[in-house]
């Protein structure tokens, strides 16, 4: 029809996208002890995602789904991504460790949004590493990981269950702050590894 443009698929391009894909994978996957716990490999993919991928704003004012920010290959071997792209990067991540996680649509701060839940021992979790991403390689932040809905609900998160099945997310057992933190025993004495 006049007007539309029919791209052709460069099929070897495909190829070795899927082939440098797939290899980026199986290198962040074998840098993941498999004796660690899966809490520990779920942290070690947020450090990760955190340390090397870099909110695409140009890709989220224009809103592109031709962009590669939109998907994993964008975070995993570009470095750029949006919240499709982190979380697309942290489910396919999990998965190659063996760690059950999902995707998650909604809306964050009136925009339409995605993040994901994770399961641990069971259990489901509420994780959105884009929200997380502080902009700077020196500043790992934890509040979205391993959380409750209500905890994303307080903080402006809108799950859309109607669109899609959502696992209960209402452990806070493996919370970041529950298992990495430092907690004040008494006031006389500083916290272990303080």
């Amino acid at each position: 029809e006049e007007g539309n443009i029919i791209e052709k698929a460069d099929r070897n391009l495909i190829e070795q996208n899927i082939k440098l894909f797939n290899n980026k994978i199986f290198e962040i996957a074998n840098n993941i002890p498999a004796d660690k716990s899966d809490t520990d490999k779920e942290k070690l993919i947020y450090d990760y995602l955190q340390d090397t991928v870099k909110y695409d704003e140009n890709a989220a004012e224009v809103a592109s789904l031709q962009s590669d920010s939109y998907n994993a290959f964008g975070a995993v071997c570009e470095g750029l991504a949006v919240c499709e792209g982190y979380s697309e990067a942290f489910q396919y991540l999990c998965y190659s460790v063996g760690i059950n996680s999902t995707i998650v649509i909604g809306r964050g701060e009136n925009q339409d949004h995605e993040w994901n839940a994770v399961c641990l021992d069971s259990e489901w979790y509420m994780v959105d590493a884009t929200w997380d991403d502080s902009g700077t390689d020196d500043l790992n932040c934890y509040n979205y990981f391993n959380v409750t809905e209500d905890y994303m609900e307080k903080t402006g998160h809108i799950i859309f269950t109607d669109t899609h099945n959502v696992p209960s997310c209402t452990s806070d057992k493996y919370a970041f702050y529950n298992i990495y933190g430092m907690r004040m025993v008494s006031h006389s004495e500083p916290p272990a590894n303080y």
